[in-house]
């Protein structure tokens, strides 16, 4: 009989598990419903740039970083020396707001 009494115990404390975690999911995918709502529409950033020229002053080329042959080229690419701790970065030269 206490083995029986022991058995209903985990039956019940594994249905109480079970409802808790129900209730956890439901919490959960109600609370991602209201912070998705308040999601506003936002416009693309688009940038198009063809080519790359080095006297282009829109672009900001750092470190190793140079424009060759309408390309950006972050490393440097050289025969005669080798390219190990070669670091570069391109980035756009003036601020871009992220909201209005």
């Amino acid at each position: 009989q206490a083995t029986s009494l022991s058995k209903n115990m985990v039956d019940l404390n594994l249905s109480s598990s079970s409802v808790s975690l129900i209730r956890y999911f439901h919490t959960y995918k109600v609370t991602c419903v209201v912070l998705l709502s308040f999601l506003t529409h936002a416009k693309c950033l688009h940038f198009s740039y063809p080519s790359f020229n080095q006297n282009d002053h829109s672009l900001l080329y750092e470190n190793d970083s140079s424009a060759v042959g309408g390309k950006i080229q972050l490393t440097r690419n050289r025969r005669d020396a080798p390219s190990g701790g070669s670091v570069g970065r391109a980035s756009y030269n003036t601020s871009v707001p992220l909201w209005d």
